[in-house]
């Protein structure tokens, strides 16, 4: 295996070598699973703390402000888009014939939030509705 730096320092290092994935097995955890198996039945599932109400997404299985273990809390609002941020060129520095737009939704009165691909003209602070229920979710 070789590590190659591109440019300079501060820049990231591309890795050039297939990695041994196969050996190791990976698992996203209760609360990841939970919200897996929730896309699956097109449900947004969060975690929720039962010592002060927090909401948090993605989920986690513990609240980082009780150190509270965490209960499945189904989030059934539209996401709104805080952030949309377009990307032109792949990693290889190649422009992209179609350019892919990036969005950070959040939801009102919950703590975190999701990356998101975006289609349409939503801009910052539009409200959007999930589109395609596949990791990632796309929104319009």
């Amino acid at each position: 295996m070789s590590w190659e730096k591109n440019g300079r320092d501060e820049k990231l290092v591309i890795w050039r070598d297939n990695m041994e994935v196969d050996k190791f097995i990976y698992s996203a955890g209760i609360a990841g699973s939970t919200f897996i198996e929730g896309l699956a039945r097109k449900k947004l599932v969060g975690s929720r703390c039962p010592v002060c109400g927090r909401v948090f997404l993605p989920p986690s299985s513990y609240c980082e402000y009780d150190f509270a273990e965490t209960v499945p809390y189904e989030i059934n609002e539209d996401p709104f888009i805080e952030l949309v941020i377009t990307i032109n060129y792949d990693d290889e520095g190649e422009l992209l014939k179609d350019p892919v737009k990036i969005g950070l939704a959040r939801f009102k009165g919950v703590t975190g939030g999701l990356l998101v691909r975006v289609e349409g003209d939503l801009k910052s602070g539009s409200t959007a509705k999930i589109k395609e229920w596949k990791w990632p979710l796309t929104v319009g």
